[in-house]
């Protein structure tokens, strides 16, 4: 298996943000700017506002890979 497309990356960030928010006392502006590192643009404009969002987000692909 290789790992080198978009989606492969979104996979693989998406299982990051699940590990990292998904618990429920978790969440951290550190964390998400770490898993963002991968596209500097987009930690750049990380604020804290937007960690809700993320968390939601975390939360809802948990429910996606229990599915799987």
């Amino acid at each position: 298996m290789r790992f080198d497309s978009y989606a492969d990356a979104g996979v693989l960030t998406a299982v990051k943000l699940l590990n990292a928010l998904g618990p429920a006392d978790s969440s951290s502006l550190t964390s998400l700017a770490k898993i963002l590192a991968i596209d500097p643009p987009s930690v750049a404009r990380l604020r804290k506002g937007d960690e809700a969002g993320f968390v939601i987000l975390a939360r809802a692909l948990g429910k996606v890979f229990e599915d799987l």
